[in-house]
């Protein structure tokens, strides 16, 4: 707590600090915001006490004061008092005094003025035989410091402008003379005398001129890598701009800005991007880390990124583009010529590894900010994918003859039963699970892309080991301000629960309902001539009969296809995946403690909500109904419910159907009228 009291106390930096690696941050947070209360506390306390002792002590300050201005009041009139006893004793003798002491001052100024000319003529002509000896440069260094320093007593003097005038000749010679030594020694790397020759530089107040020529002559002597390679270039880079900064380390107390001029000129000249992009792109992030090691130093040596960004930016413009081109041209493995399943399975496998690989590139060598504009490059990819095997289904279910209603609405079709082909059921329940095992993989790498680029793109921000990254992002958008923008609603909608994918599994969802409808169709077909003709049975308008109603071969049919099923099906995608497949087709969890597998039960609920959807639908559109047709349809109803519940499809679940069954069984369980009723009253009664 006592860091809440430092001068640079950073509140942000604080509370990471202290919820780093923390298991559980809610207690934490929660026994830091008591903590911070009790503080609060504490504090006002101490306030309120240091103030009652402050208003006590100011009535003695004020007191003091008053005594104080009495005093000052006095001492004031005092020394008017004396002041007029001074000018009272100006006599002309005292004035006389004083006229002949500021002519003794003006005789000695002038006296010294002599003197101080004698002095620099004799600094001139021992300048000049310095010059004409080729005197060590340090030398002749001091004797100019002395000569301006003697320069400075003479201001005022009618010979001041010609004595300027030869200081400025003297330092232009000197100029030319230490700019040739800099030079000669920035070549030999001759570390103490470009030390020494950097403070003759400070003395004669043109540091910084030194600094540009030491940088200009460093950039003349440095050679380009001829590397072929990007590792070698890298490397050969990273050595040079190492020895570089050494260098200027020994000459510089702070290197830091010379250094980044140097280093933005020396990396201008090399080929990093081009390079580093023409690698194949599996290599490019082991690649990277040499990249990264060469940002850090430059970040280190110049507290800066600028010398390399534009590298950076270059990288992360063309990325995208090469990861269109290797999906464009993608040639995802098909080599199982008639079996759509395996080569589903296989291409999707390898799609979805391509897709991964590429979110690496983007988050590592990118740093995210591509991520707006990958994304659709990889929902083109996995939408070409699934209609490759939309249309592979299509063939294999024509080529095989897997017999299928020709659609689910019961109003047209055969009046007679099929034989189910148990293998046609599998193969259409394979194709969903096959959707389905993608659309929960594609599904899973979407959260996790999701997590890292946020975290990428926001909470990286907040932590210093990140710093390097931050600036990255930072050029990188500043460069591009469209992307920016981008990148900015792109984190926004993800905050607000948006999916990285969301078109894709929106229209894998709508997928996984045309493979369930395919493998419904093959299941429907034992039954469907029972279901075509159940509303125009001769039972309904039947008279009344003495003998209780049991249930009609039909329903008793539809009811042993459903029990059947329990014992035929065997779906091969795990119990987790058709977790996601419950809620998908149900918008509900999936029911626990089942007697049988999930994977089974969701396809006996698929079909046994359906049958209940079309049931109704059926016994709207009986024209008439008898008393004893009504206790036959009650009959039905109930065994069908009755069969819904052995097979538990209704736990957990709350269907309109089944209720509106419900009511209308009761309902026709209690009709007294011997009338037969009409459709409108039937429709009243199930709604």
């Amino acid at each position: 707590m006592d860091d809440i009291f430092q001068d640079n106390w950073d509140p942000v930096s604080w509370l990471n600090a202290i919820l780093e690696n923390d298991s559980q941050p809610e207690q934490k947070l929660s026994s830091l915001s008591i903590k911070l209360q009790l503080l609060e506390q504490d504090l006002e306390a101490t306030l309120e006490f240091k103030s009652s002792s402050l208003f006590k002590d100011i009535g003695s300050y004020k007191d003091q004061v008053s005594a104080l201005s009495i005093d000052t009041i006095d001492l004031i009139k005092e020394t008017e008092r004396i002041e007029n006893a001074f000018k009272s004793l100006k006599t002309p003798e005292l004035e006389e005094l004083k006229r002949d002491h500021l002519l003794t001052e003006r005789i000695s100024d002038c006296k010294n003025a002599l003197q101080e000319i004698e002095t620099f003529e004799s600094k001139v002509e021992r300048m000049h035989a310095l010059l004409d000896s080729n005197e060590d440069i340090e030398n002749v260094t001091e004797q100019f410091a002395s000569m301006r320093k003697s320069l400075k007593f003479m201001t005022g003097l009618p010979q001041f402008e010609k004595f300027v005038e030869k200081i400025e000749s003297f330092m232009r010679v000197i100029k030319e003379k230490l700019r040739k030594k800099t030079e000669e020694m920035s070549k030999k790397e001759a570390r103490e005398e470009l030390k020494k020759l950097h403070r003759i530089y400070n003395e004669l107040e043109n540091s910084m001129e030194f600094a540009e020529i030491l940088v200009g002559n460093r950039l003349k002597i440095y050679q380009k890598s001829t590397s072929d390679t990007f590792d070698e270039m890298i490397s050969e880079v990273l050595q040079r701009i190492r020895n570089e900064g050494s260098l200027f380390q020994t000459i510089f107390p702070d290197p830091s800005p010379y250094l980044e001029t140097l280093f933005e000129q020396i990396l201008s000249k090399e080929r990093i991007s081009d390079l580093f992009l023409g690698q194949p792109i599996d290599s490019l992030i082991p690649t990277f880390t040499s990249l990264l090691s060469l940002i850090s130093y430059v970040k280190n040596a110049t507290n800066s990124i600028n010398p390399i960004s534009l590298h950076i930016i270059a990288i992360s413009t063309k990325l995208t583009q090469l990861e269109k081109k290797l999906f464009d041209n993608s040639n995802i493995p098909r080599v199982f010529r008639d079996n759509p399943i395996d080569n589903w399975k296989k291409s999707s496998q390898y799609l979805l590894n391509e897709i991964k690989n590429s979110w690496e590139r983007c988050l590592k060598i990118t740093l995210g900010t591509s991520a707006s504009e990958w994304c659709p490059i990889i929902e083109q990819a996995m939408i070409s994918e699934i209609e490759k095997f939309k249309n592979e289904i299509s063939s294999f279910v024509l080529q095989n003859n897997i017999k299928t209603l020709p659609n689910l609405d019961f109003t047209s079709g055969p009046s007679t039963q099929f034989q189910l082909n148990w293998n046609d059921v599998q193969a259409t329940i394979k194709f969903y699970e096959e959707v389905l095992d993608f659309y929960v993989e594609v599904e899973r790498i979407d959260g996790k892309i999701r997590q890292e680029f946020l975290n990428c793109m926001t909470t990286s921000y907040f932590t210093t080991e990140f710093t390097e990254q931050k600036e990255l992002q930072d050029a990188i958008q500043i460069n591009n301000p469209n992307l920016a923008k981008k990148c900015q609603h792109f984190v926004r909608t993800l905050r607000e629960g948006g999916r990285f994918f969301n078109g894709i599994l929106k229209i894998l969802e709508s997928m996984l309902d045309e493979s369930k409808d395919l493998a419904l169709r093959v299941l429907y077909l034992p039954i469907a001539g029972k279901l075509y003709s159940y509303h125009a049975l001769p039972t309904w308008v039947e008279p009344v009969a003495q003998f209780s109603a049991s249930p009609s071969p039909s329903i008793i049919a539809v009811g042993e296809h459903l029990l059947g099923l329990l014992q035929q099906l065997a779906p091969s995608s795990p119990d987790m995946n058709y977790e996601k497949a419950y809620i998908v087709e149900f918008s509900v969890s999936s029911p626990k403690d089942l007697p049988h597998g999930l994977n089974v039960h969701f396809w006996i609920a698929v079909l046994g909500y359906s049958l209940l959807g079309i049931f109704t639908s059926k016994i709207l559109q009986i024209k008439q109904l008898s008393q004893q047709g009504g206790k036959q349809l009650a009959a039905d109803i109930e065994y069908l419910l009755n069969i819904i519940k052995a097979l538990t499809i209704d736990k957990d679940t709350d269907s309109s159907h089944s209720r509106n069954l419900v009511y209308l069984k009761n309902s026709l369980q209690g009709m007294k009228n011997d009338n037969p009723l009409s459709l409108a009253i039937l429709n009243r009664m199930i709604r």
